[in-house]
């Protein structure tokens, strides 16, 4: 698919680029996870997961940028936290994870602005703190920032 984007993104959003997660954190048996490469996550198909997943869990006309943008942060947060799967499509159909991949929100054809943001992401990185990894209708964690009653947490 083809999609024209323009950058709609919030101003006040903080831009974490995508050198300040690619980094190689161990797992406990010594062998370093794959670094995140940047021309890897353009591809099409992540493009296409990421805008689904972010649809599925913020994709109501009444969600704002900066929540989508938010949501899809924490992919890609998990991918480069040892405590997560590494690759997109294990981080977002881990069991007990993301509702939409259960509920069937997620099979949703994404919208031009899912895509938008999901780019963006993938073209600059995380909008919040490397250490958000939590996303839910509740506090999880630390409370890092709620946004339309979605608390984000590390």
């Amino acid at each position: 698919f083809c999609v024209v984007l323009t950058d709609t993104r919030p101003l006040e959003c903080p831009v974490i680029h995508i050198e300040h997660i690619c980094t190689a954190p161990q797992y406990d048996s010594g062998e370093h996870k794959e670094i995140l490469d940047v021309e890897h996550l353009l591809d099409e198909s992540k493009v296409y997961m990421l805008s689904h997943l972010i649809g599925g869990e913020a994709g109501a006309d009444w969600c704002t940028d900066e929540l989508q943008l938010m949501v899809g942060s924490v992919v890609l947060n998990r991918m480069a936290d040892d405590r997560f799967p590494n690759d997109m499509e294990s981080v977002i159909f881990q069991d007990g994870q993301y509702s939409s991949t259960w509920n069937g929100a997620y099979e949703n054809e994404p919208t031009e602005r899912t895509v938008a943001n999901a780019r963006y992401l993938l073209e600059n990185g995380p909008t919040i703190p490397s250490n958000v990894v939590w996303q839910a209708n509740f506090p999880q964690g630390k409370t890092y920032k709620v946004v339309q009653g979605v608390y984000f947490g590390h």
